[in-house]
């Protein structure tokens, strides 16, 4: 009896020390996301997600990051967004791709509404149209116009061999 009152009272510790330590770890974790809360990378405040965005597409990206490659890049500078540290820069494929979208944006017969009207937002003309150093200067605009995409104009300005190069 004596050993089974206290294997319940050792029982109860345990039990009150595991509920103690899944507190603190979650309260930990949610103190570290308050902490980094939805900062990104770069002056422009640019999510994982629209970094992907950028070098998928527009073949615009922060060096290290093709260095290292996408997931170590954002393991390591988990907790380091020193911004002025992450500079973006144009690729070898940006130039061919602001050609192909701008004709899909301004050619004749194109008739994009939502994209045209993100475009405008920023200032986009078929008179003053996108170009790489307008896309370095506006990457959150270039990404919003991304989003707004729902008739994959921006799939159709890479050609298939782009694509299935990006995934590798």
């Amino acid at each position: 009896m004596k050993k089974l009152k206290k294997m319940i009272i050792v029982f109860c510790i345990l039990l009150l020390v595991g509920i103690i330590c899944v507190g603190l770890i979650v309260t930990h974790n949610k103190r570290e996301r308050e902490k980094l809360g939805e900062k990104g990378y770069t002056q422009y405040d640019l999510s994982e997600r629209d970094l992907f965005q950028l070098d998928f597409y527009a073949d615009i990206t922060i060096p290290e990051y093709q260095q290292i490659g996408r997931l170590r890049f954002f393991e390591k500078n988990k907790y380091n967004r020193d911004k002025d540290k992450f500079v973006l820069v144009k690729g070898d494929r940006t130039d061919a791709f602001v050609d192909k979208l701008n004709f899909a944006l301004y050619g004749e017969g194109r008739n994009e509404v939502e994209l045209l009207s993100v475009a405008e937002k920023y200032g986009l003309s078929k008179d003053n149209q996108m170009t790489a150093e307008w896309i370095l200067s506006n990457p959150r605009a270039f990404v919003e116009m991304r989003y707004a995409d729902r008739y994959s104009v921006f799939d159709s300005c890479l050609t298939p061999a782009e694509a299935f190069e990006e995934l590798d």
